[in-house]
């Protein structure tokens, strides 16, 4: 079984505030990032369940990608910032919030809560066939490769997801394993 974690585009965020779960829309030019994916995805043939968080940001790609036939699961959403939902990025240091990732954000998630949703959506995948596309933000996709590699999420901070691109992972029924493809490929380094 092929999983396709596909990262949402950039967002309009001219205040450059921490997103979090917080909804903020798309570039208006988000097709343009994408548009090579095509070539990606269409080998894989069908059927492709395509699986999104509710966040506008990737409702928006995923209905552009899967002519609107996508199932939203919350288990792939971003951590939950709570108070610092749309803080200043630039009144926290890098430190600061990879200390609140661990620990736990003020009304908000820490790194654990987010481990077990996440877990709990691959599991929920790895029981089923066939292929499938997650949308999801760039994040999300850095816990879910960590958690594959078995490497402590505190080094988030490590692992480079851009936004527009696409990993893959194969799941192995026999070791119940996810197996890393490739990561954070786009259109920028896919030649």
């Amino acid at each position: 079984m092929d999983i396709y974690l596909l990262s949402h585009t950039e967002v309009y965020n001219p205040n450059q505030v921490l997103l979090g779960q917080s909804d903020l829309p798309l570039e208006e030019n988000f097709t343009n990032t994408f548009s090579w994916l095509s070539d990606i995805l269409s080998p894989l043939g069908e059927p492709i369940t395509y699986i999104t968080n509710s966040s506008r940001r990737c409702i928006k790609l995923a209905s552009s990608i899967s002519k609107d036939k996508y199932i939203v699961d919350d288990n792939f959403s971003e951590i939950n910032l709570g108070d610092f939902e749309l803080y200043s990025a630039s009144k926290i240091s890098k430190n600061e919030y990879l200390d609140y990732i661990e620990k736990g954000f003020p009304n908000g998630e820490n790194i654990n809560d987010v481990k077990k949703r996440i877990r709990k959506g691959l599991k929920k995948i790895a029981s089923r066939s066939g292929s499938y596309v997650v949308i999801t933000s760039p994040n999300i996709i850095r816990f879910i490769i960590l958690q594959c590699l078995k490497v402590s999420l505190k080094n988030i901070g490590v692992l480079e997801i851009d936004h527009g691109s696409i990993s893959k992972l194969k799941y192995d029924n026999k070791s119940n394993t996810f197996l890393i493809s490739f990561i954070n490929i786009n259109k920028n380094n896919i030649k």
